[in-house]
């Protein structure tokens, strides 16, 4: 990941952010957490089938199982450093976060450090784990995901208060006044307004569009008393990824770090 050739030929046009430390040593912890923000759901199941098809003690040979003879502490801890270092050598070299195909390497030693820790535990706790009921286990990957489902950050709770933390209501409102104010001033009959740059998808229904016949168009031409109103261009797509929204208010905020420490 560090020594492939196309690093040497993107460094000279990358922002490097090898001066500003505190930003890739933050952003490496909280890239941890949106893994297992990602990939909760997948590894709670399968990590229950696991235990349930090879959670019993002797289910491999010895040989097998000295691979897992390593205290769990010891274990965890080379697992979430070298997730850390993992995020931390990209963001700092290249003063943004992983890209999609830099993010799919991490995701394979994410994925095969949990199993592999989870292998470790097994061991370390078989006897608890046979005289634990399935009954409970199951129980409390219910809560986990019930929990889960609540936390989701693409419901409409979560959708309101990223539109208001990312700004994208505010700037919403101030186009929007701009554009009433430009049509209550205004001496035009056929009105041409500027499409809107930013939709919020927790408050934005429909817009006027390019066409005339559309009966949104009719209705605010009436309402402003104009003989049409249309748009010079499409508008955007309403953004309905919540966690792409959760990535540029960390974009901002590192931002304003950069300018408060020049």
């Amino acid at each position: 990941m560090l020594l492939a050739p196309g690093n040497s030929v993107r460094q000279d046009v990358q922002n490097l952010g090898t001066d500003n430390l505190f930003w890739p040593v933050l952003a490496s912890f909280f890239l941890i957490l949106t893994y297992f923000y990602k990939w909760g759901v997948i590894l709670v199941v399968s990590s229950i089938l696991y235990l349930l098809l090879w959670g019993r003690a002797g289910t491999f040979s010895h040989n097998t199982r000295s691979l897992f003879c390593v205290p769990l502490w010891l274990s965890l801890l080379f697992y979430f450093v070298s997730l850390y270092f993992m995020n931390f050598a990209y963001t700092w070299a290249a003063g943004a976060v992983p890209k999609p195909r830099v993010e799919n390497v991490i995701y394979f030693f994410f994925i095969l450090g949990w199993f592999y820790n989870l292998n470790i535990a097994i061991n370390c706790f078989a006897n608890e784990l046979q005289q634990t009921r399935l009954l409970s286990l199951l129980t409390a990957a219910l809560l986990l995901l019930f929990t889960r489902l609540l936390l989701n950050i693409d419901n409409n709770i979560s959708t309101a208060y990223l539109d208001l933390l990312s700004g994208k209501a505010t700037n919403y409102n101030k186009e929007l006044n701009s554009r009433y104010t430009f049509l209550e001033t205004s001496n035009c009959n056929i009105c041409i307004v500027e499409p809107l740059p930013i939709i919020p998808t927790s408050i934005f229904h429909g817009d006027i569009t390019q066409k005339e016949d559309l009966p949104i168009n009719k209705f605010y031409k009436e309402y402003w008393h104009k003989e049409g109103i249309y748009l010079k261009a499409p508008n955007p797509l309403p953004e309905d990824n919540n966690l792409e929204t959760l990535r540029l208010i960390g974009r901002r905020i590192k931002n304003k770090l950069l300018v408060s420490e020049n």
